[in-house]
Protein backbone atom coordinates (compact mmCIF):
# COMPACT_ATOMS: atom_id res chain seq x y z
CA UNK A 1 0.00 0.00 0.00
CA UNK A 2 1.31 3.33 -0.56
CA UNK A 3 2.30 5.63 2.11
CA UNK A 4 2.22 8.79 0.42
CA UNK A 5 0.18 11.25 2.37
CA UNK A 6 0.55 9.81 5.59
CA UNK A 7 2.89 12.53 7.16
CA UNK A 8 6.40 10.12 7.48
CA UNK A 9 8.23 11.13 4.46
CA UNK A 10 9.08 14.42 3.36
CA UNK A 11 8.04 15.58 -0.10
CA UNK A 12 11.14 14.03 -1.85
CA UNK A 13 10.46 10.99 0.14
CA UNK A 14 6.55 10.77 -1.15
CA UNK A 15 8.20 11.17 -4.81
CA UNK A 16 10.79 8.95 -5.16
CA UNK A 17 8.26 6.09 -2.84
CA UNK A 18 5.58 7.13 -5.45
CA UNK A 19 7.69 6.74 -8.55
CA UNK A 20 9.24 2.99 -7.45
CA UNK A 21 6.15 1.14 -6.42
CA UNK A 22 4.56 2.89 -10.46
CA UNK A 23 7.78 1.45 -12.08
CA UNK A 24 7.57 -1.68 -10.12
CA UNK A 25 4.39 -2.50 -11.76
CA UNK A 26 2.69 -2.67 -7.79
CA UNK A 27 -1.15 -1.91 -7.22
CA UNK A 28 -1.70 1.87 -6.65
CA UNK A 29 -3.39 1.47 -3.40
CA UNK A 30 -3.42 4.73 -1.63
CA UNK A 31 -3.18 4.09 2.26
CA UNK A 32 -4.33 7.77 3.04
CA UNK A 33 -6.90 9.87 4.03
CA UNK A 34 -7.52 11.71 1.33
CA UNK A 35 -9.97 14.00 2.70
CA UNK A 36 -6.98 14.92 5.01
CA UNK A 37 -3.95 15.00 2.27
CA UNK A 38 -2.17 18.11 1.70
CA UNK A 39 -1.99 19.13 -1.88
CA UNK A 40 1.65 18.40 -1.98
CA UNK A 41 0.98 14.57 -1.34
CA UNK A 42 -2.54 14.89 -3.26
CA UNK A 43 -0.26 16.21 -6.62
CA UNK A 44 2.38 13.09 -6.13
CA UNK A 45 -0.90 10.91 -6.18
CA UNK A 46 -3.02 12.13 -9.46
CA UNK A 47 0.74 12.31 -11.17
CA UNK A 48 -0.48 11.09 -14.90
CA UNK A 49 2.92 10.44 -16.12
CA UNK A 50 4.20 7.64 -13.15
CA UNK A 51 0.25 6.37 -13.29
CA UNK A 52 0.59 5.78 -17.27
CA UNK A 53 4.00 3.97 -16.34
CA UNK A 54 2.22 1.90 -13.91
CA UNK A 55 -0.41 0.91 -15.63
CA UNK A 56 1.34 0.43 -19.26
CA UNK A 57 0.47 -2.82 -20.56
CA UNK A 58 3.64 -4.48 -22.37
CA UNK A 59 5.67 -3.03 -20.15
CA UNK A 60 7.57 -5.16 -16.80
CA UNK A 61 8.02 -4.28 -13.78
CA UNK A 62 11.78 -2.35 -13.81
CA UNK A 63 15.20 -3.69 -13.28
CA UNK A 64 18.17 -2.44 -11.62
CA UNK A 65 20.67 -1.11 -14.33
CA UNK A 66 23.59 0.44 -12.17
CA UNK A 67 23.88 0.49 -8.67
CA UNK A 68 22.65 -2.59 -7.64
CA UNK A 69 25.82 -4.45 -6.08
CA UNK A 70 26.21 -5.01 -2.78
CA UNK A 71 28.87 -2.19 -2.07
CA UNK A 72 26.87 -0.07 -3.93
CA UNK A 73 23.71 -0.48 -1.39
CA UNK A 74 26.43 -0.32 1.88
CA UNK A 75 27.56 2.88 0.50
CA UNK A 76 24.30 3.81 -0.55
CA UNK A 77 25.64 4.86 -4.20
CA UNK A 78 22.38 5.94 -6.49
CA UNK A 79 20.73 3.55 -8.16
CA UNK A 80 19.52 3.30 -11.75
CA UNK A 81 15.92 1.54 -12.56
CA UNK A 82 15.02 1.12 -16.37
CA UNK A 83 11.50 -0.43 -17.75
CA UNK A 84 10.77 -0.36 -21.47
CA UNK A 85 6.89 1.07 -22.54
CA UNK A 86 4.64 -0.66 -24.78
CA UNK A 87 5.89 2.20 -27.36
CA UNK A 88 9.47 1.48 -27.37
CA UNK A 89 10.03 4.45 -24.91
CA UNK A 90 12.90 3.67 -21.64
CA UNK A 91 11.61 4.79 -18.56
CA UNK A 92 14.40 5.34 -15.85
CA UNK A 93 14.55 6.41 -12.45
CA UNK A 94 17.60 7.66 -10.36
CA UNK A 95 17.45 6.99 -6.96
CA UNK A 96 19.27 9.09 -4.14
CA UNK A 97 19.87 6.66 -1.12
CA UNK A 98 21.58 9.23 0.95
CA UNK A 99 20.05 11.57 3.41
CA UNK A 100 22.49 14.69 1.30
CA UNK A 101 21.85 15.89 -2.39
CA UNK A 102 24.01 13.82 -4.94
CA UNK A 103 25.48 16.19 -6.89
CA UNK A 104 26.34 15.47 -10.91
CA UNK A 105 25.41 12.10 -11.13
CA UNK A 106 26.16 10.41 -14.64
CA UNK A 107 25.19 7.26 -16.67
CA UNK A 108 25.02 6.22 -20.18
CA UNK A 109 22.00 5.72 -22.51
CA UNK A 110 23.56 2.16 -23.23
CA UNK A 111 23.53 1.18 -19.54
CA UNK A 112 19.87 1.57 -19.69
CA UNK A 113 19.38 -0.72 -22.75
CA UNK A 114 19.67 2.49 -25.56
CA UNK A 115 21.34 2.43 -28.64
CA UNK A 116 20.33 5.24 -30.47
CA UNK A 117 21.80 5.13 -33.88
CA UNK A 118 24.22 8.50 -35.08
CA UNK A 119 22.50 11.06 -36.05
CA UNK A 120 19.18 9.60 -33.87
CA UNK A 121 17.52 12.51 -31.09
CA UNK A 122 16.36 11.91 -28.10
CA UNK A 123 13.32 13.32 -26.37
CA UNK A 124 13.32 14.01 -22.52
CA UNK A 125 10.81 14.45 -20.30
CA UNK A 126 10.13 14.48 -16.12
CA UNK A 127 7.85 12.20 -15.09
CA UNK A 128 8.00 13.54 -11.03
CA UNK A 129 7.87 17.11 -12.46
CA UNK A 130 5.61 16.27 -15.77
CA UNK A 131 7.67 18.53 -17.93
CA UNK A 132 9.33 18.05 -21.13
CA UNK A 133 13.30 18.91 -20.61
CA UNK A 134 14.49 19.08 -24.37
CA UNK A 135 15.98 16.96 -26.99
CA UNK A 136 19.36 16.23 -27.82
CA UNK A 137 21.65 14.67 -30.62
CA UNK A 138 24.82 13.31 -28.88
CA UNK A 139 27.87 12.84 -30.69
CA UNK A 140 30.42 13.72 -28.30
CA UNK A 141 29.64 11.94 -24.76
CA UNK A 142 28.41 8.94 -26.88
CA UNK A 143 24.72 8.77 -24.88
CA UNK A 144 26.03 10.35 -21.76
CA UNK A 145 23.79 11.76 -19.76
CA UNK A 146 24.32 13.94 -16.64
CA UNK A 147 21.68 14.41 -13.44
CA UNK A 148 23.06 18.29 -12.10
CA UNK A 149 21.85 16.93 -8.61
CA UNK A 150 19.24 14.57 -6.68
CA UNK A 151 17.74 15.70 -3.49
CA UNK A 152 18.38 13.25 -0.87
CA UNK A 153 16.21 10.45 -0.11
CA UNK A 154 15.11 11.49 -3.56
CA UNK A 155 15.02 10.88 -6.98
CA UNK A 156 14.61 11.77 -10.69
CA UNK A 157 12.39 9.87 -13.42
CA UNK A 158 12.66 10.80 -17.04
CA UNK A 159 11.55 8.88 -20.24
CA UNK A 160 13.66 9.06 -22.79
CA UNK A 161 12.54 8.88 -26.82
CA UNK A 162 14.64 8.04 -29.78
CA UNK A 163 13.46 9.78 -33.06
CA UNK A 164 15.14 8.36 -35.98
CA UNK A 165 17.21 10.59 -38.03
CA UNK A 166 15.47 10.65 -40.73
CA UNK A 167 12.81 12.76 -38.82
CA UNK A 168 14.94 14.47 -36.40
CA UNK A 169 15.79 17.95 -36.48
CA UNK A 170 17.47 18.54 -33.02
CA UNK A 171 20.87 20.83 -32.35
CA UNK A 172 24.16 18.46 -31.80
CA UNK A 173 24.77 18.60 -27.44
CA UNK A 174 24.85 16.47 -24.48
CA UNK A 175 22.05 16.43 -22.42
CA UNK A 176 22.24 17.82 -18.80
CA UNK A 177 19.35 17.27 -16.84
CA UNK A 178 19.00 20.36 -13.87
CA UNK A 179 16.96 20.32 -10.84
Amino acid sequence: MLEVGNCQMTNDEEKTHFALWALAKSPMIIGCDLTKVSKESLSILMNKDLIAVNQDPASTQAKCMIGCNYWDTILRRPSVWQTKLSTGEVVVAVVNWRENNWKNYKFYLTDVGLAPKDGDSILVRDLIEQKEIGSFVDSHDRGSVSVDSIPGHGSKVFKFTVVPSEVSTTAEEPVFLAN
